[in-house]
């Protein structure tokens, strides 16, 4: 069965104490449970804040030698970091493997193979929308492709996109989009 975990670091400490305390734990998680991934949700001020503390987070997974995929979310909370750790009690087998540079994991269990990849996201801090996307979908068909799979396999699937609320459907008799995302700046046909 998959489970997930949520753990948030005390609240008014500094972001490299509340991010060892969430290491910490998944680093003790983890010896006793198949670990599928996990996602850090962080507190940032600014896209550079965002990129800088993602790539701390990184650099500390690999210190560790947890090589699981993980995800990076900016989001306003109480605590600077707090993590979810999801996990699969029925895996027998668990490998963690890369395309592109992202990462990925491959369980095995009584119930066959899955896949599950988590923080697929081009490495190229501040790319446009557009190539985020590109790089993405063409990492998950490379993924799918390694593994024997196709798009038809996807169970469940999560895109997160910047400014999506930023998105408005005006009234009109052509009921047009307009938004102020710089990738919805000029009025398109529905």
């Amino acid at each position: 069965m998959t489970r997930q975990y949520f753990f948030s670091a005390q609240e008014h400490l500094p972001f490299s104490d509340s991010l060892h305390k969430c290491l910490d734990l998944l680093e003790s998680y983890s010896k006793d449970h198949a670990v599928l991934g996990v996602i850090f949700f962080i507190d940032s001020k600014s896209d550079d804040d965002y990129f800088k503390r993602s790539k701390s987070i990184q650099n500390a997974l690999d210190q560790k030698k947890l090589n699981m995929p993980c995800n990076v979310q900016a989001q306003s909370c109480k605590s600077i970091v707090s993590i979810e750790i999801w996990t699969d009690d029925s895996a027998e087998k668990v490998e963690y493997l890369s395309v592109n540079e992202s990462r990925y994991t491959r369980i095995t269990a009584a119930m066959g193979k899955s896949v599950w990849g988590i923080g697929i996201t081009s490495p190229i801090a501040n790319s446009a929308l557009a190539d985020q996307i590109e790089f993405a979908f063409i990492t998950v068909q490379q993924i799918l492709e390694k593994e024997g799979m196709t798009l038809a396999d996807i169970v469940r699937q999560w895109n997160y996109i910047p400014d999506i609320l930023k998105i408005q459907l005006l009234e009109g008799k052509n009921g047009r989009l307009s938004g102020s995302n710089r990738y919805w700046n000029k009025k398109r046909e529905l």
